[in-house]
């Protein structure tokens, strides 16, 4: 699990959406494309005087505004594994 802050930067970012978005090797979301992520965490700490860690919700969220079509993707992909879970029991 990564928690990310202030001190997280472009990596801490960049490994917690892949991780949310279920991406590896070469279709991970590439650094320049979560620049505006990246943003409204600095801003966050920078303008707003945050303390504490940014939300995995605050997160989701802005993965859903900023990357809708990978956000609308795996939702619909762990839409399927929760059915294929149920039609096992």
């Amino acid at each position: 699990k990564v928690v990310l802050t202030d001190k997280s930067g472009a990596d801490g970012v960049y490994l917690w959406v892949n991780n949310f978005l279920e991406l590896h090797g070469e279709a991970r979301i590439k650094r320049t494309k979560l620049v505006p992520i990246m943003r409204w965490i600095a801003e966050q700490y920078r303008a707003e005087g945050r303390t504490t860690a940014i939300s995995d919700q605050e997160m989701t969220e802005l993965v859903k505004q900023h990357l809708p079509e990978k956000y609308r993707k795996i939702e619909e992909r762990r839409g399927l594994r929760r059915i294929q879970r149920e039609n096992r029991k």
